[in-house]
């Protein structure tokens, strides 16, 4: 196996620190998509809910006219 730097990566503690912190990087990745993910949702849902309290404020307000 041959490393970034261009030499012959040992099979060694430096190999798992390697392996170690690309696992690690991934995770962080993923957990940032996942928060990217989860604030969609609720600017989702917060903005159907304000769409339905708009609509319902138009309702209202035309039944008080009539």
């Amino acid at each position: 196996m041959i490393d970034q730097a261009g030499g012959v990566a040992p099979f060694g503690t430096s190999a798992i620190h390697r392996r170690k912190e690309l696992l690690r990087s991934k995770m962080v990745q993923h957990q940032k998509i996942n928060l990217r993910r989860e604030q969609k949702n609720k600017e989702k849902i917060l903005t159907e809910a304000t769409i339905k309290l708009f609509k319902q404020d138009c309702f209202l307000a035309r039944d008080e006219q009539e």
